[in-house]
């Protein structure tokens, strides 16, 4: 939307032969009142002058109030620019007023018709404006959800409803309480019963957020209204009127799937689409393991590259067996490889690693983290020499839920040279790839998908069972990533304590998991999160999806020696406690 400021003209108007001199006069002030602020366009057209600025970010405020001090000017107004039609004036009118209308109880709508040939004459524009700016509720919602949000507050909203008077309008009688934009309770609209809505607000959570929020500003202690509310003698024996979902970075609803899932890829694909035409790169290189990450990374590339016009041969897939490859997760990769139509390479990594076990005297019976970490690196080292020979460029598969437990080898898995699931965390990629699945046209493609997304999870990095089958299962080993994706959100985006996260879990995965479940591998996580940033520290570029990203040189900023004591501490006298 751009914006613009018009000033009108006074006793100039009525000036005969002379009146474009000082029209002219009139705009040479203005623009020299401007000329250290950047550039803008001054025009003149029906006793109006139009002050258009011409870059972005300019300092409207300071503008409006230079032009107001010059001679000649009686009356001013900021305005929005928007084509001539009535759905897009209403758009832009509601966008620009914005909070503007939250409030207040009556306004007036005035349009002047220039163009005799718009199709509404000036009253019934007026009369229509009105109407649709005063009578849209979605807008009133719209409203107090991003007053809510903005001012990272609960929000409590009560209108007149049914017993008011009906000379001229009709009182819906909403009853709206939100938190930090998020509709907790409603109440039905028009009832002719008495309605009470009640629902628990997060203060802890408000709190939270409002120190995250540089931009928020708190009220000075003299404009506070403060309300005393009491609260109950011992709120744990009080009954929860709240929710907690179990998947708290996966979208709710088909509808919010659709949405999401949309906006998930485009995002992915705009950020790579611009690192490949920033380094002049038409080639990437991917490790391909039939595992989930690796097969997101390798759908947004393909994606990525039919965006660009460029040829999918330019995707190096590359397939990696080794001592723990399943024959499942090997048959996938290929497969996928194969119906994308990409140059898919197989590289067996056995024989490397096993010189490699020999030239540093390692035993591979004892089968320690060197042995696994090794098969790590050397898979990372065969794709990057790869990307150096073809002038192509490494992607990462690495998500955030293996950033935030530190499960990939560092300098391994860790590395590449653009991570393109880094913000996306593993119960999300899962749903995302269910939801690609359900829209892919192609049944080939759609049954890889599926039986990607069934696989169990795992590095594959010991040996593979006789059957070929998986020996490794990353769920056994560091917890369900459900578990794990659930503290990581609690943790970072609300700043629960340890206390709190077992609170909600128990509520969210009652049934699923009991306490002493809960508490075992949230050790394992805070244990795990703090000891492993070194990791994030080092992390390469990838772009932020979600509302929660790990990466150093954006949201989060930790140093690697950071110490989980107080954390650890707070769940060990959990443990305790009956």
């Amino acid at each position: 939307m751009k914006e613009i400021i018009l000033a009108y003209q006074g006793e100039m108007t009525l000036k005969g032969l002379n009146r474009s001199k000082f029209e002219a006069r009139l705009a040479k002030s203005i623009r020299y009142r401007l000329e250290d602020l950047g550039k803008f366009k001054v025009t003149q057209a029906q006793s109006t002058v139009f002050i258009e600025p011409l870059e972005d970010d300019l300092d409207m405020d300071e503008a409006f109030r230079r032009i107001s001090k010059i001679f000649g000017i009686v009356k001013m107004s900021r305005a929005a620019c928007c084509s001539k039609d009535f759905d897009e004036i209403c758009a832009t009118a509601e966008a620009y007023l914005g909070e503007t209308l939250r409030g207040i109880r009556t306004f007036k709508v005035e349009a002047k018709r220039a163009d005799k040939t718009f199709p509404m004459k000036s009253p019934e524009l007026c009369r229509e404006l009105g109407a649709y700016l005063l009578g849209k509720h979605n807008y009133l919602l719209t409203l107090v959800k991003s007053q809510s949000a903005r001012t990272q507050s609960a929000y409590i909203y009560c209108s007149a409803g049914y017993g008011e008077s009906s000379t001229d309008l009709v009182f819906g009688g909403n009853g709206l309480i939100v938190e930090s934009g998020r509709m907790l309770r409603r109440t039905e609209r028009f009832s002719t019963e008495e309605q009470l809505i009640v629902a628990d607000i997060d203060t802890e959570k408000l709190l939270n957020s409002r120190r995250r929020t540089t931009t928020f500003a708190p009220h000075r202690p003299a404009e506070r209204i403060i309300v005393e509310i009491p609260l109950p003698e011992n709120p744990a024996n009080v009954t929860l009127d709240r929710e907690f979902s179990s998947h708290p970075f996966v979208p709710q609803t088909p509808e919010e799937m659709d949405e999401s899932g949309r906006e998930i890829i485009n995002i992915q694909t705009m950020g790579l689409a611009q690192r490949l035409q920033h380094t002049d790169c038409k080639k990437v290189v991917i490790g391909v393991s039939g595992g989930l990450d690796s097969t997101l990374a390798l759908l947004i590339a393909v994606r990525t590259f039919d965006r660009l016009g460029l040829d999918r041969k330019g995707i190096i897939g590359v397939t990696m067996p080794g001592f723990g490859t399943s024959n499942r997760t090997y048959r996938n990769s290929i497969a996928l490889m194969r119906c994308l139509g990409i140059t898919s390479r197989e590289i067996s990594i056995r024989k490397a690693c096993e010189q490699h076990f020999a030239d540093i005297g390692l035993n591979p019976e004892e089968q320690s983290s060197a042995y696994e970490n090794a098969q790590a690196r050397e898979r990372t080292q065969i794709l990057m020499d790869i990307a150096n020979m073809e002038h192509g460029m490494v992607l990462g598969t690495g998500d955030l839920s293996e950033l935030a437990l530190g499960w990939a080898t560092y300098n391994g898995d860790q590395m590449s040279m653009y991570g393109l699931n880094a913000s996306l965390p593993k119960t999300l990629i899962q749903v995302l790839l269910r939801w690609m699945a359900q829209v892919c046209q192609d049944d080939a493609i759609r049954e890889i998908l599926l039986d990607v997304v069934a696989t169990p999870i795992s590095p594959e990095l010991l040996p593979s069972s006789e059957e070929g089958g998986i020996a490794q299962h990353t769920e056994k080993l560091v917890g369900p990533y459900e578990l794990h994706d659930f503290f990581l959100y609690h943790f970072i985006q609300n700043g629960y304590s340890p206390a709190k996260i077992l609170f909600a879990a128990e509520k969210a995965f009652d049934g699923r998991y009991d306490r002493a479940t809960i508490l075992r591998w949230m050790r394992v996580f805070f244990q795990r999160f703090f000891s492993q940033q070194f990791k994030r520290s080092a992390m390469p570029d990838g772009p932020k999806v979600g509302i929660i990203s790990l990466s150093p040189r954006g949201d989060w900023r930790m140093p690697s020696d950071a110490t989980a004591s107080l954390w650890l501490r707070e769940i060990d006298l959990l443990i305790q406690e009956k």
